[in-house]
């Protein structure tokens, strides 16, 4: 918990540099692996693409924020999303996480919970890290969301 944390605040103090990038685009980028090494690959900053723009879904008793996303990697890659939620004022009220694994080139719905989290208009900041070695693969998406 404390390393996942520390790199969250490392990556929320770059946050206005990567937030000004509204898209991740749409042109797929190739995988590079490390040298010498027999892990999966990982990929560049830019593997994990959005597709669309994220919606507040209900399953059940929780509130889900869905956003599609595309792994352009050539390889397999388990990502954690975050999602940065913050007010008007630009302070950060919460961060929410959520995993999955995806497969080369697949297009997955990713779904980070709402929890905890008042009524009210919300700038949401979203961005994907591989979970193997905490290597950035978007840049920041910015949602706007209102709570009731």
């Amino acid at each position: 918990m404390g390393a996942a944390l520390s790199l969250c605040l490392v990556f929320l103090a770059t946050l206005p540099f990567a937030s000004q990038a509204k898209n991740a685009g749409s042109t797929p980028l190739q995988a590079f692996t490390s040298a010498g090494s027999s892990a999966q690959p990982y990929c560049g900053a830019l593997a994990f693409e959005f597709v669309g723009n994220a919606t507040l879904v209900t399953l059940g008793d929780w509130t889900l924020l869905n956003q599609t996303v595309f792994n352009s990697c050539a390889g397999n890659a388990d990502v954690v999303m975050f999602a940065v939620w913050k007010i008007a004022s630009g302070q950060t009220v919460d961060v929410e996480t959520a995993g999955a694994f995806m497969l080369a080139n697949e297009t997955l719905s990713v779904y980070v919970p709402v929890y905890n989290i008042a009524p009210g208009t919300y700038t949401i900041f979203l961005f994907g890290i591989l979970a193997a070695n905490n290597v950035p693969v978007s840049l920041a998406k910015e949602v706007q969301v209102t709570l009731a």
